[in-house]
């Protein structure tokens, strides 16, 4: 707890709430972020004229940015991935969603709801047994040409030609995915259980709508288990999902790129424009950044509902299209943990679902590989790179590259003009989960999610950490709590 002056170096997301009676009555996010990959690209071009692309943006996602912005120019050059190629990505992918969701699970947040005091539960013994399980996927994602430098899966058009997948490879990645596979399956997804047990009345009863999102996005990603033309074009399918009035959810729409919005500057009226344009800090000044270079969140809505990004949306979007590898896998644990699927969708399901996803992806790696032995001639691989396939960007033209990371749904669209990158625009999962209330009143994810939501003591706000952290924002995040006439600063990392 910190009642200190505040100081924000860099961008920084920042969550108001109000308490009435120990309950949330009202919550505000906003913040300032500096987004200026645009700025910076704009009309740049290399030392033989061609526009100047870039392939990672110096964050904290930049493999995901990689593969978004590589997706952006192969829909400019109309380039279809070939199936070897696309079959590598989704390895690639794979192992990162993995490994974001076994440090969350066993290093960020377990304090959350494990108390390492109490020692009844396993899970804090098995935080070493995570590092190790991670480590085989750094050795794999190696063998993929993976590493600090870039990632030469992610290339525009197919892999490299010199890129190494003979069978002693796909061997030694058979083995590495089999140790992960064990340790999720046998240690992860059992941890998860007993904290679900111990945790069950954060989605029953009273509990049932606390921590909520009224509605769920996922853009559709990772190649499906079994490549076939007629079969499901990913792994989890693009779909926008619904709460009930009961709670569950209502049957997946559709959701399209094209159906996203973006207001840059939400019209906010009476006290949300004081809440949101002015935030006070616990001395009364107002928090302070060092320049104008920084603007506040947007708020991004697809056919105006604002909407939660992240592994619970996929799983649950999957789920609701009956998709088998993904639908078996969560009903297996949620009948294990004793909740019910919809349950995914709340305080406690933000965190289980990490690692149901991270098991319905080292499953479906094992099948990956095996595909990998039927697609490894050079067509199925090289793409672009191949002699015989030359590709060429057009002097103006839209494209865009959607990819799912551990936080959401990830989108680059690149607008060439004359030659030229006229725009490179991105939108981040933490700006679809924090964004403000719009100019219609829609409240954001975060700010929805919180409404209601009890809180037992207002200097420890557990609850509405709990809520954060499963929203998984890029930035660091400070939290003002109100109540009683006071405010409480709390600092969420």
């Amino acid at each position: 707890m910190s009642r200190g002056p505040i100081r924000c170096s860099g961008n920084t997301f920042v969550l108001r709430v109000r308490l009435e009676n120990r309950r949330v009555s009202r919550a505000w996010s906003t913040g300032r972020m500096v987004r200026n990959t645009a700025v910076l690209l704009k009309n740049e071009t290399d030392s033989q004229g061609r526009p100047q692309f870039v392939q990672q943006a110096h964050c904290i996602c930049n493999d995901a940015h990689a593969l978004a912005a590589v997706r952006a120019i192969e829909d400019l050059a109309g380039l279809e991935t070939p199936p070897g190629a696309r079959l590598v990505r989704s390895l690639v992918q794979a192992a990162r969603l993995v490994q974001d969701h076994m440090a969350h699970v066993y290093q960020f947040h377990l304090a959350d709801w494990a108390d390492p005091d109490e020692g009844r539960l396993p899970i804090h013994g098995h935080a070493t047994w995570a590092l190790e399980a991670r480590v085989c996927l750094d050795r794999a994602l190696g063998l993929l040409g993976f590493s600090a430098a870039g990632c030469r899966a992610y290339e525009v058009g197919g892999l490299p030609p010199d890129m190494d997948l003979g069978p002693a490879v796909l061997e030694e990645l058979a083995g590495l995915v089999t140790q992960c596979r064990d340790f999720v399956e046998q240690t992860m997804l059992l941890d998860l259980a007993d904290l679900a047990h111990t945790h069950a009345d954060q989605t029953h009863a009273g509990q049932a709508r606390v921590g909520r999102s009224r509605a769920l996005l996922c853009l559709g990603d990772l190649a499906p288990a079994d490549l076939h033309e007629d079969g499901p074009k990913h792994l989890f399918p693009a779909g926008l999902l619904l709460q009930n009035g009961d709670g569950g959810l209502a049957s997946p729409r559709p959701a399209r790129l094209g159906d996203v919005s973006e207001e840059a500057v939400p019209d906010q009226a009476g006290e949300d424009a004081r809440c949101y344009g002015l935030i006070p800090g616990p001395d009364g000044r107002p928090i302070a950044w060092p320049n104008n270079d920084f603007q506040g969140p947007t708020a991004p809505r697809m056919n105006g509902l604002a909407c939660e990004v992240g592994p619970s949306a996929r799983l649950l979007a999957a789920c609701a299209r009956g998709h088998g590898p993904v639908l078996g896998t969560a009903r297996r644990f949620m009948n294990t943990a004793g909740l019910p699927l919809e349950a995914l969708n709340s305080s406690l399901g933000r965190f289980l679902a990490r690692g149901v996803e991270s098991a319905v992806l080292v499953q479906t790696a094992g099948r990956w590989l095996e595909a990998l032995e039927r697609h490894r001639h050079a067509d199925d691989l090289r793409g672009s790179h191949a002699p015989n396939r030359p590709w060429t960007l057009p002097d103006s033209g839209t494209g865009t590259g959607r990819v799912e990371v551990a936080r959401g749904s990830l989108t680059h669209t690149i607008r060439l003009d004359d030659g030229r990158i006229e725009r490179h625009d991105t939108l981040i999962p933490s700006l679809w989960n924090f964004s403000p209330r719009d100019g219609h009143g829609v409240p954001g994810p975060l700010e929805a999610a919180l409404e209601d939501m009890e809180v037992a003591d207002p200097e420890q706000p557990v609850e509405i950490m709990r809520v954060i952290h499963g929203m998984d924002p890029c930035n660091p995040c400070l939290v003002l709590v109100e109540d009683c006439g006071r405010t409480l600063l709390v600092n969420a990392p």
